[in-house]
């Protein structure tokens, strides 16, 4: 957000941030004004129930409810340096998973000619994906390969990119659409990202073997215009700081099983999400108590009749009568640790239109 901005703008398309507190308390939707527009200060406040919210090292607003760590009255937000995603080295390998190298290939030096390409893998194949769900609503054809939509004219509506980490698919949307928020969580992941819209240039060290790295630097190829249709937060998706239908097309890749309450995550995304906007909800399913308490996992489990219970069926059921299931898709992502070692994984994404 620029200094004194109370309201996003660009290409046309506005948005206001609302009070995360006012909304899950009592369904209030209070636009947040300017608590002092420089210095240490700085900050957001909510004019109804008088919240305070600060901003990360980078500037960006941190809206997370209080009480919630990493919450701030006002100013600087500090980052917890033993969460596992503030990490350094958690943040390296994340911005190798956005960004990483075209004549590099990380997963390519493991399996040979047996890796599929950087574009048929997360994150570079996403945006296929919500065109292809997009398609049958007759809205313009975008090209099909990242990059070719730089000079288009963008969609006059807004998206979302929930669990936005390093901010890649936060970019790839605003190739084509007015207006992208880009939320996470973590503090250092946005910060990574906004140092990336500054001047479209990914840099990290990537691990070589144990404390050996090398520097890396990969070009987004984005013009600075279309850069600047984003706006990155802090803050959490299960208290989303932005009014009921705000988003043409909300993301959520890899995130449902990295939330305390995916149920409550489902809720909210489907709040957000226009009358006939797209929602694509991806994840592997990799329940794990260190994230989601088990008594809110959706699958992984056997209900009390002993019937496996898996959380592709769940996310559908959550989501209920009010939205179509478009299409279905699987999608490998690759975490490199070092030169040698790696996390590969499998995300299964659904594509849902809800209803007018």
């Amino acid at each position: 957000m620029a200094e004194g901005e109370t309201i996003a703008r660009a290409a046309g398309v506005e948005l206001a941030l609302v009070c995360p507190q006012c909304v899950q308390a009592r369904g209030e939707e209070q636009p947040l004004v300017r608590a002092a527009p420089q210095g240490p200060a700085a900050g957001w406040r909510c004019p109804g129930c008088g919240q305070a919210y600060g901003r990360s090292a980078g500037g960006a607003p941190v809206l997370l409810l209080p009480g919630t760590a990493g919450a701030a009255a006002s100013g600087p937000v500090p980052a917890d340096p033993a969460a596992y995603y503030e990490r350094a080295r958690t943040r390296e390998q994340y911005l190798a998973l956005h960004y990483p190298p075209p004549d590099a290939d990380p997963l390519a030096a493991l399996l040979g000619p047996h890796a599929p390409p950087l574009a048929e893998r997360y994150p570079l194949a996403v945006p296929a994906l919500w065109r292809a769900a997009r398609e049958p609503a007759g809205e313009r054809r975008a090209p099909e390969q990242p990059g070719d939509a730089t000079s288009a004219a963008p969609l006059a509506a807004a998206a979302l990119d929930a669990g936005a980490a390093c901010g890649r698919l936060s970019f790839e949307l605003a190739r084509e659409y007015g207006l992208v928020f880009g939320l996470d969580r973590s503090l250092g992941l946005i910060d990574a990202a906004l140092a990336v819209q500054a001047d479209g240039v990914a840099r990290y060290e990537r691990v070589i073997e144990g404390e050996l790295t090398e520097a890396v630097e990969v070009a987004l190829e984005l013009e600075p215009a279309v850069r600047g249709r984003v706006r990155f937060v802090v803050g959490d998706a299960l208290a989303l700081p932005f009014p009921a239908g705000s988003f043409a097309l909300v993301l959520a890749l890899n995130l449902l099983d990295r939330v305390g309450e995916p149920r409550r995550l489902l809720a909210e995304l489907a709040r957000v999400t226009a009358p006939g906007g797209m929602l694509l909800v991806g994840s592997p399913y990799t329940w794990l108590e260190e994230f989601t308490p088990r008594p809110h996992w959706l699958g992984g489990l056997r209900d009390e009749r002993g019937q496996a219970r898996r959380g592709a069926q769940a996310v559908r059921e959550a989501l209920g009568a009010g939205w179509s299931l478009v299409r279905e898709d699987e999608l490998l992502f690759f975490i490199p640790h070092h030169a040698r070692s790696g996390q590969l994984g499998r995300t299964h994404v659904q594509s849902f239109r809800r209803q007018r």
